[in-house]
C-alpha cells in the first residue's frame, strides 16, 4: 500500500498572534536593564520564554522533527512533503541532500550522514569523502593519525614510513627532521654516539646506530653491524643462510630466495612459506593475515526476493511496499520503502560498524510492508551470522529470512 501524504498543518495565524503578545510584553530599550529573567512556575503552560523548542499544547518539543518543527516557544508545525526541519525551520529540499538540510554532516546521494566515518567523511553538506587507507576521519576531515599510520604524519597529512631523516617517527605522530643521513633509527632521531644503551634494538656502524635489519648492516644490542655473506639474509637482526629459502631454512616467510621475519602486513607468513600481502583491513598476527577487529565497514542493503503467493495489501490487492531495518549492536539503519513490488532493489548505504561488532553480534534484519496510516506489517525477521571471511569477501546473501519463509532471498554487501 502506498504511503499517504499527511495534510500540512501550519498555524500561521496563531504564531503571528503569539509573536505580537511576546513583543508587547518585552521591556522597551533601557527598561529593567540588567534584571534577571523570571522563569515560569512549575506547571506553567508551554510558550515563549518557557521553551527553547516548539510547543504542542502544553508540551515543549525539541523542534527538530519534521512533524514537530519550530523554536522559541512558538507552536510546532509539520513540514510538508519535500521539506525538512533544519534548526527549527522547514526548508525546501526536494528530497536532495544539500548544505541547507545537512549543515553538520556530509551528503551521500540523497542521504545526510554524520560525516565522522572513514568511508564517509565531511561536513557542511558537501559530498562525503572516502579517506585513503593511510588516513582517518578526524574532526570530519580526512587526515593522518595513530589509528591508520604506523609511521609518522607529514605536514600534508600523509602517512610516511617514519624511517627517513627528513620524516622520522612512529605511532602516527608528527614527523621529525633528523640531522645526518643515518640519523633516523627505528622511528627515532639518534645522536652521533652509538652504544648498547643508545642503540639497544639495532647495531652500530661507527658512531651511527643502524636498524640492524639490512644484509649490509645486520645486528642488534648495540653491537658492531655485520655484513652478511653471499647467500645470507638478515632475518630478525641475524645473518641466515637463505640461498634456498624454504621450510627447512626459514622460520618466517620466503620472498624469492630471501627469508623475511613474516611479521609485516606487506610480507606475512611463517614456516618458510611464500610471503603474503595482507589487505588494508587486516593485521599480520603470528605470521598470519587476520581481520583487524577495529576496522570500519559500511553496510549496504542491496535487494530481496519475496514470495508472490501471499497478497500483503489485501484492501487494495497489490504487491507489498517493502523496507528493511538492520541493527548491529546499538547501531541501526532503515532503507526507504519501495512501492508495489515483490523484488525490491535498494542498494542503499545504512551505516558503518567495526569488524568486531559485525562478526560478534551479526546483522539483526527485519523486513516490513509499509502500510501507513495503519501499522506496518512484519514480513520476516532473522539474524545473519557474518564470518571474518564473508566480511573480507565484501558481502553475500541469505536464501531465506523469517520463520514463514516469506523472504526468499536477501542480498547485502560490506564496503571498506
Amino acid at each position: 500500500m502506498r504511503r499517504m501524504t499527511r495534510p500540512p498543518s501550519r498555524p500561521g495565524g496563531l504564531r503571528a498572534l503569539l509573536l505580537v503578545i511576546v513583543l508587547s510584553m518585552a521591556p522597551s530599550c533601557g527598561e529593567n536593564e540588567g534584571s534577571p529573567v523570571i522563569l515560569p512556575e512549575a506547571g506553567s503552560s508551554c510558550g515563549p520564554g518557557r521553551c527553547n523548542g516548539c510547543c504542542e499544547g502544553d508540551r515543549c518539543q525539541a523542534g527538530t522533527d519534521n512533524n514537530a518543527c519550530g523554536g522559541v516557544g512558538m507552536p510546532c508545525v509539520q513540514c510538508q512533503t519535500g521539506e525538512v526541519c533544519v534548526q527549527g525551520q522547514c526548508l525546501t529540499t526536494s528530497g536532495k541532500c544539500n548544505p541547507g538540510n545537512c549543515p553538520t554532516g556530509c551528503c551521500q546521494g540523497d542521504n545526510c550522514l554524520a560525516g565522522t566515518d572513514n568511508a564517509a567523511c565531511g561536513t557542511g553538506g558537501i559530498p562525503c569523502i572516502a579517506c585513503a587507507a593511510s588516513q582517518t576521519c578526524e574532526n570530519q576531515s580526512c587526515g593522518c593519525g595513530p589509528s591508520t599510520c604506523n609511521g609518522c604524519c607529514d605536514g600534508a597529512g600523509v602517512c610516511r614510513s617514519g624511517t627517513e631523516p627528513g620524516a622520522c617517527g612512529t605511532g602516527g605522530k608528527a614527523c621529525a627532521l633528523c640531522i645526518g643521513p643515518d640519523s633516523c633509527v627505528l622511528g627515532s632521531c639518534t645522536s652521533s654516539s652509538c652504544n648498547a644503551s643508545s642503540c639497544a634494538t639495532g647495531c652500530c656502524s661507527g658512531s651511527t646506530c643502524k636498524a640492524g635489519t639490512d644484509t649490509a648492516d645486520c645486528g642488534q644490542g648495540g653491537q658492531t653491524c655485520k655484513a652478511c655473506n653471499t647467500g645470507e639474509s638478515c632475518v630478525q637482526s641475524v645473518c641466515v643462510n637463505t640461498s634456498q629459502c624454504g621450510p627447512g631454512s626459514c622460520n618466517g616467510c620466503c620472498q624469492g630466495s630471501q627469508c623475511l621475519s613474516g611479521l609485516s602486513t606487506t610480507a606475512c607468513g611463517t614456516g618458510g612459506d611464500p610471503c603474503q600481502i595482507c589487505s588494508s583491513k587486516a593485521l599480520c598476527t603470528s605470521g598470519s593475515c587476520s581481520l583487524d577487529p577495529l576496522s570500519k565497514w559500511g553496510i549496504v542493503m542491496q535487494d530481496a526476493s519475496i514470495d508472490t503467493s501471499k497478497n500483503w495489501d489485501t484492501l487494495v490487492y497489490t504487491a507489498p511496499d517493502p523496507y528493511v531495518k538492520v541493527t548491529v549492536g546499538t547501531l541501526s539503519g532503515t532503507t526507504t520503502p519501495i512501492n508495489d513490488t515483490y523484488t525490491p532493489k535498494w542498494d542503499e548505504y545504512l551505516f558503518s560498524a567495526t569488524a568486531a561488532s559485525i562478526t560478534g553480534s551479526g546483522l539483526s534484519v527485519e523486513i516490513y510492508d509499509d502500510d501507513w496510516p495503519t501499522a506496518d506489517e512484519l514480513m520476516g525477521a532473522c539474524n545473519v551470522t557474518v564470518s571474518d571471511t564473508a566480511l573480507m569477501a565484501g558481502g553475500g546473501y541469505i536464501s531465506s529470512c523469517g520463520a514463514d519463509g516469506n523472504i526468499l532471498k536477501l542480498s547485502f554487501k560490506f564496503t571498506n
